[in-house]
């Protein structure tokens, strides 16, 4: 038994619940001391935190952590395992599954891309029955929409003299990212096209992570952001065009450009705007003998749209009409977004023919969701046609997508509590954190899908005491647990799992390159700024595993001096350690020298560690890793943990938890495992969030995550939501008739505009700067005031 729990069970209480530490036991005539105590003295709260806990019996600290699991670990109270925590496990778990999925498509999409572009030229023979003039004009939209993304996305592309620089120019414009324009090629502003939103392109969420997954952002992004709209006759065609020349690809091929680009519809839903994919069948052959027949075709899309068939969120710059009055302009998509019932809602909520509301707001969510606090903290002054419009929308959030399945399980949280639950779960205040733990799921749901899921656009006594407790909603516990064995056997059938060494290869380059710029043998590179004594401390920063000769340095050898001669890495760790880099490059530099077994402390011969490194490099490109066994187990010992086997841990913990708050409710005693399972809930959260053996001790700090949800073109403002650190989080939790005081951790949400879309990096510098954002108003109540304070690790 650890001491932990020996101290936790050697607990006495006199007149209240008090809890003594294990190295303070008192004597006889030693009076115990009071919650408040405890709660001043161990867990630093001030009289003002204390007195607010006591009067709500929950109070979001300002202690901030740099990953959730922290608090349960470093712990000298009972701990309070939340909701908040396990979904923040699901979603970096989700997130690196998606991830895998993403880099599988982001390596299939160039050579998609350049087969459709091929094709073109024959595919445009199925339409000689049309005017010479349409025809061209429908290939050159295509040329100039495919061309454009295939350069984005690495490819090589010849386009035609009179559309090469039309394509170098949208090549430069969505880099920059920071236009708002509708160029001559997509013809005069109407209406329902007014302009691009060139920043939509800008990568964000994890896409930010290589530089492969940036360019398979902004080709995918540009692919969804270009209508072929059907009233049109060139868009139309266009639209013909691109399936006639997938009817020549080979029948493999033409299947995986199908699942390329429908493969998200068990994840999210349907897509919003038709493709060629969703719209194939019934268009019988591809080629079109003349207008008449094109008007045909067109009208059984119309026909489609009239019954709802057609896009429900509108993206573009655009101005509302009564055609659209139940959707955006039919239209069809190279790639579409995908419609998320949230989405749906906010373009309903915004709509300036019905109200007068340049944004929507989070706890909309909430209120579709059933939430009556939250329908009560919206604001409108003509509020019961907002909450109508809302109650309406309540049927869009039901479905058999892992998006619709997820906000099911959430929704449980916003329920009415169990009839045995402690009467704080009825009060406001819980209310107010049951928001929260939605919402900020709701947000990294959202960051996941930054890419594929579509954003709206505004129209212009003696006792013994249990190790802790856990939150008393066995219904969540439930679904969350059939939510991770749905989101198992989704994810494999999408195939994210098998091993992929390419971003390997990757990370080798960018190591390559970074040593370069800190080459000893240049008196004018970087490396003459590294300090000569490094702190060994730094070398942990770069996640090497407790086996590696530093990561086991104590603090007695943290000033010891380095072997001489030759190029010192340990020396270059203490870079690693410092503001230089980001920990994502940290970690990819970190990734790259372990694979090559360069963990020695020095070289003798900077040249032939850069040769090394770029021989490894060209290996693993050209596929021929298993010809060396040796090379091989590098390369697996460095792949992700087994993200199924981490899928099932985290089902079999949600059920052990679902299983422990049915008996707390019932007032059931917990047994050994279930005591164990509680004191050990901190480490198993690490292994699921990916941090295998001890490297929890120094965790990164890359929890704040951030995506716009929502763009007023008008405003020239987007409407951000994301999360913070996670924050300890106190309650008062009932037992044996007296009030026992635990910490857990919540993930804080927030909400607000911005006149630019901002990343992670950025909103993590936003974070951590004089004007953070506070939390939203109908959180604050149950807050400490302040700004959020990283809590030093112990």
């Amino acid at each position: 038994m650890s001491n932990r729990a020996n101290w936790l069970r050697g607990l006495a209480v006199v007149a209240v619940v008090c809890v003594i530490a294990a190295c303070a036991v008192a004597n006889e005539n030693t009076a115990p001391r009071t919650w408040e105590q405890i709660a001043a003295e161990e867990c630093g709260l001030g009289t003002e935190a204390v007195a607010q806990l006591k009067r709500d019996r929950v109070l979001v600290s300002n202690q901030a952590y740099k990953q959730v699991f922290t608090p349960y670990i470093e712990t000298n109270v009972p701990v309070f395992i939340t909701s908040d925590s396990l979904l923040n496990a699901y979603h970096v778990l989700y997130e690196e599954s998606i991830l895998a999925l993403e880099k599988a498509n982001a390596r299939k999409l160039p050579s998609i891309l350049a087969g459709l572009n091929r094709g073109l030229d024959d595919a445009s023979a199925s339409f000689s029955g049309l005017p010479p003039e349409l025809v061209a004009g429908a290939k050159k939209r295509l040329q100039i929409v495919l061309g454009t993304a295939l350069t984005l996305a690495g490819g090589a592309v010849k386009p035609d003299n009179g559309i090469a620089d039309i394509v170098r120019q949208e090549v430069a414009r969505v880099l920059a990212a920071n236009a708002v324009m509708k160029p001559d090629w997509l013809g005069p502003p109407d209406p329902t096209f007014l302009a691009l939103d060139y920043s939509r392109y800008q990568p964000r969420g994890f896409y930010n992570r290589t530089p492969a997954l940036r360019d398979y952002f902004r080709a995918v992004s540009w692919l969804q952001s270009i209508p072929f709209r059907l009233a049109r006759d060139d868009e139309f065609l266009a639209m013909l065009m691109l399936r006639a020349s997938i009817e020549k690809f080979p029948w493999e091929e033409q299947q995986q450009a199908i699942r390329l680009f429908g493969c998200y519809a068990r994840l999210l839903g349907k897509p919003d705007d038709w493709t060629f994919v969703d719209s194939r069948s019934g268009w019988g052959d591809p080629g079109v003998s003349g207008l008449g027949e094109l008007k045909r075709l067109r009208d059984g899309f119309i026909d489609r749209a009239r019954a709802g068939r057609s896009a429900q969120v509108n993206d573009q710059v655009a101005l509302p009409s009564d055609a659209t009055a139940a959707g955006t302009e039919p239209s069809f998509r190279i790639s579409s977004a995908y419609r998320t019932p949230d989405a749906v809602l906010f373009q309903r909520t915004t709509d300036i023919r019905a109200f007068e509301r340049p944004f929507p707001a989070g706890p909309e969510v909430c209120a579709a969701l059933g939430s009556s606090f939250a329908a009560g903290q919206l604001e409108y002054s003509d509020k019961p046609r907002l909450l109508a419009t809302i109650a309406a929308c309540k049927p869009l959030f039901a479905g058999d997508s892992l998006y619709h399945l997820y906000l099911e399980c959430v929704a449980a949280l916003l329920d009415a509590p169990e009839p045995d639950a402690p009467a704080f779960m009825s009060s406001v205040a819980w209310q107010r954190k049951s928001c929260n733990a939605v919402l900020a799921g709701w947000a990294q749901l959202r960051h996941t899908w930054a890419l594929q899921a579509k954003q709206t656009a505004s129209y212009t006594c003696g006792f013994e005491l249990p190790p802790g407790f856990v939150e008393p909603e066995p219904e969540f516990f439930a679904r969350l647990a059939n939510l991770a064995a749905q989101t198992t056997s989704v994810l494999k059938e999408h195939g994210p799992f098998p091993a992929d060494y390419k971003w390997m290869a990757e990370d080798m380059r960018f190591t390559i390159k970074t040593l370069k710029e800190y080459d000893p043998d240049n008196p004018a590179s970087k490396w003459h700024e590294v300090p000569a004594r490094p702190a060994l401390k730094s070398a942990k920063a770069m996640r090497f595993d407790a086996k590696d000769k530093w990561a086991a340095t104590g603090p007695d050898e943290k000033e010891q001096e380095p072997p001489r001669g030759g190029w010192d890495f340990l020396r270059f760790c203490s870079m690693l350690g410092s503001d230089r880099m980001n920990e994502e490059e940290k970690a990819r530099i970190s990734n790259a020298i372990e694979i090559a077994g360069l963990t020695d402390l020095q070289f003798d011969d900077f040249r032939t560690l850069l040769e090394g490194l770029d021989a490894l490099a060209r290996r693993i490109e050209a596929g021929k890793e298993a010809e060396d066994p040796e090379l091989l187990r590098a390369l697996r010992s460095r792949l992700p943990s087994d993200l199924l086997t981490l899928w099932g841990r985290l089902e079999a913990l949600s059920r052990r938890l679902e299983a422990l708050a049915h008996k707390q409710l019932r007032g059931r005693p917990f047994n050994r495992a279930d005591n164990e399972l509680l004191e050990g809930y901190g480490d198993a959260l690490a292994g699921i969030m990916l941090y295998s053996g001890n490297s929890y001790v120094t965790p990164r700090d890359d929890a704040p995550r951030i995506v716009d949800v929502h763009s007023n073109p008008v405003l020239g403002r987007y409407l951000e939501v994301g999360i913070g650190r996670a924050r300890a989080l106190y309650v008062l939790y009932p037992f044996n008739g007296q009030d026992v005081l635990c910490r857990g951790a919540v993930m804080p949400y927030h909400e607000f505009t911005s006149p630019t879309r901002l990343t992670d990096a950025e909103w993590k510098t936003t974070l951590d700067g004089a004007d953070s954002p506070a939390l939203p108003d109908w959180l604050q109540p149950i807050a400490t005031p302040g700004k959020a304070v990283l809590v030093a690790p112990r």
